[in-house]
Order: C-alpha cells, then structure tokens, then sequence
C-alpha cells in the first residue's frame, strides 16, 4: 500500500484492528443491527450509479437502509470507460458529472453523505488508475472528516472501477457485490477483468446476484455468496391498490399495454425484437419507461422509428413507477441476449411480480429459474405467443396469486436478514484472521 497518505484521516490510513484489545473493545459496542455488525460500523458505498439517478438499484436500496443504523458515504460511480467527445449522450454525462462534481459533498440524511468525486475519465490507463486513486482517497477524507477516528470502516464496492482506490483504504471489512459482467459492457477496458480480479482478491466476502455470475466466481475466491437481487416489493404491491391512479398519460394510450419499466439500453434491451413483435400486434401498445442509452453511448433506438404503437415516455419518479404498472395490462423484458443479460437476474423480474401483473420475458438463463412465474420466449414469434397467453389469464387468478407470493420472498426485509448473516460470518472470520 502507499505511504504517502498526506492528510487522509488516521482511519482511511491506519488499520485500527491489529490487537486483541482493540478487538474485544470493538466486540463490546453495541451488536445485532441489521447488517449484522456492530453499531459503531460506518460505510464507504462505492456505487455503480448516481444518487439521484432515475433507476433505484441495490446500491440506494442498500445505502437508505444502512444509513437507519450506520454512516454511509456514497460515492457516485466514477464510469469505467473513457467518454466519446462524438457522442451527445457522453458530453451530457460529462457535464451533468461535473455539475455534480461542483456540488460536490452533500448531505441527504443525518446519517447519509454523498461524495460527486471529481476524477480522470479512463480506465484504461495504470498512471490515471493510480492519480484516480489519489484523488478519490483524497476526496473521502475529505467527505469523511467529521467521522470519529474509532469508527471501524467496511469498504463496499459495486464496480471494478474502483478497485484501484479501494485498495488505497485500510478497512476492518471488504465488501465486492458482483452486481454484473463488467467487461461485457460496451466500451468497457481491456482491464477490467483483472481490476475486478483485483479487488476480488482483496475483499472478505463476494456477493453475486444471479446464480451464472455465482458460478463463475466460485472458483476465484474462497467466500462466495450467491444473493440473488430482490426489489422493493412493499413499494410495487401499490399496484394491486384499488386507490392508487394510473398516470394521465397511460390512459390515452389503446389497450392492452404491453409495458417495460427500467434501463433502455442496446446492451439490454433488444430494439430488433421489439419493432417485430410490435409488428405482429398492431392492435396492442407497448409503453417503454426509462431512461435511454444509460451506461453507455451506442443505443440506437432506430428500428423503432415511426411504429405507432411504440411509446417510449422517458424515465418517471421511482416513486411513481407502482401507478404505471397499475396500468400495464402485461409486463414485459425484452432483452437483448449478449454477455450482460446471460448472467443477469433483472431487478424488475420482481418488481414485476409484486404487481401480480403477467411477465412476458426473454429467455435468459436467470430468467428460466424462474419459468413457472413467468412466460418465456427465444424469438419475437414466441414473444408474440406468450403475450396472448398472458392476455389470457384472469387478472386475479392463481397465476397472480403466485407471483405475488413469490415476490414477498424476494423483498428487501429479507435481504438485510439475508446479508445480517453474511457481513456477521465475514466480520467473525476477519476477527479470528487478525493475529493478537
């Protein structure tokens, strides 16, 4: 590790859990939070995402509820390729980056901070790696100034992308959530699989959020968890709510509403299919919900230019997205079968299913898990067949039932259990590693 730390805080610098005192004196605070760690805990969230991003992800829905017990830092997610001066959606990245990089640190909630940092574009590249890492250990020492010196640190990180910085920061716990295949993204480094190596290596404990990303990291480390992603189900159960409205600009569009809430993007989203199966069903609208081209700069939307009845809305408050699904007669996941979308279990999945509303989906191998809950499909010939199949159903029969059932066991109630048990093993074992 460097040693020339400056005036980063003795806690970013100094790893406080090298003596058995320190560590019966750590034991004796306060335990049993939700996450399983002593109360004293404060985390550093190294996101995949902007904070006030339109899509929720894991990493909000893990900061908000970290920071009911724990301080939280969320550092925005620095990207993981370099910008293209060509594309307008990379330069409107670039400015909205750097006027958050003017905001800089703010406070969302007594307990919750975020960090906008302002770094080099590029991957690619060790010297910028290396100034990048400076940069960013300089930024949360600044972002983290008034924490207590005594306060024990987990590093979480949600992106190879930080790898470099995380390995700066001396922590009493490490957490990698495998959230993605990183180097499958458009545009991403040559070096991202030996970042993501990287900070395997140097983390307690793995998460993984489908099974296919499990099973490929199983053999790269000795602490690896298969904890598959789960929605805000309490939140998307709005949708069975007689009293809930559906959206002004829903009601004037023709039913049915084959609906998609989430991410549009050519990595995921299949536009080709789309325009087909739109074709075959004239008499149906498919509403698309979401920002476009999010994460990279190459979605072309093209194949759905003057289709009638395609409606793309653009991205809605989180908040509202249970209205709109309300009005969606079925839900659908078109995707785009690649490198991503193989070893992704779409959040939505289960979004979704807390609506009780039919899912119509690509045939992913995450998805077949879950083929008894939903209607999957290989092409827009069998995209088309399993849309009317789902038409059919009784809008509160067994099917529903089902779906609804299974979305109360992928909430975020037992997620926290779920990772209260996990970070408990990590920070046991990390305990019992450190010498006397």
């Amino acid at each position: 590790m460097a040693s020339d730390h400056g005036s980063v805080p003795r806690r970013l610098r100094e790893d406080r859990f090298v003596t058995l005192g320190s560590l019966l004196e750590c034991d004796r605070e306060v335990k049993g939070t939700a996450f399983g760690l002593p109360k004293t805990f404060s985390f550093i969230l190294m996101a995949n995402a902007s904070w006030d991003s339109s899509s929720r992800i894991n990493c909000h829905h893990i900061a908000a509820r970290l920071s009911d017990e724990h301080r939280v830092l969320f550092v925005e997610s620095i990207g993981a390729r370099r910008p293209s001066l060509a594309s307008r959606r990379d330069l409107g990245k670039v400015l909205r980056r750097l006027q958050s990089a003017v905001r800089g640190i703010r406070r969302c909630s007594p307990n919750l901070t975020v960090l906008s940092p302002l770094l080099v574009p590029g991957l690619e590249n060790a010297g910028v790696n290396a100034l990048n890492a400076r940069l960013l250990e300089f930024q949360i020492g600044i972002a983290t100034a008034d924490w207590p010196d005594a306060s024990p640190l987990a590093l979480w990180a949600f992106t190879p992308a930080f790898g470099p910085a995380a390995a700066r920061l001396n922590s009493a716990l490490r957490i990698y959530q495998c959230v993605d295949e990183h180097a499958a993204y458009p545009g991403a480094p040559e070096c991202m699989d030996s970042l993501e190596e990287a900070l395997m290596a140097r983390s307690d404990v793995i998460l993984t959020t489908s099974r296919p990303l499990f099973e490929s990291r199983k053999a790269m480390h000795p602490n690896v968890v298969c904890l598959p992603n789960v929605a805000d189900t309490d939140l998307f159960e709005r949708a069975q709510d007689g009293s809930v409205q559906v959206p002004q600009d829903l009601i004037g569009i023709r039913r049915p509403i084959i609906g998609f809430v989430g991410n549009i993007s050519g990595f995921k989203i299949d536009p080709v299919l789309l325009r087909r199966v739109a074709d075959i069903n004239p008499d149906k609208s498919f509403v698309l919900i979401g920002e476009v081209g999010l994460g990279e700069s190459t979605t072309s939307l093209e194949p759905l230019d003057g289709v009638r009845n395609i409606h793309l809305l653009g991205p809605r408050p989180y908040k509202d997205l249970p209205r709109y699904l309300k009005g969606f007669d079925v839900c659908m996941i078109p995707f785009v079968v690649n490198g991503v979308t193989t070893k992704c279990l779409p959040m939505k999945l289960f979004e979704y299913m807390a609506s009780g509303k039919p899912i119509v989906a690509t045939a992913t191998p995450p998805l077949v898990e879950y083929a008894d809950q939903c209607y999957l499909a290989r092409d827009h010939e069998e995209f088309s067949s399993a849309l009317q199949r789902a038409l059919e159903e009784p809008p509160r029969g067994r099917e529903a039932y089902q779906r609804i059932r299974t979305a109360h066991a992928h909430g975020w109630s037992e997620q926290v259990r779920q990772l209260g048990r996990i970070l408990g093993d990590a920070w046991g074992i990390r305990n019992r590693q450190v010498p006397a």
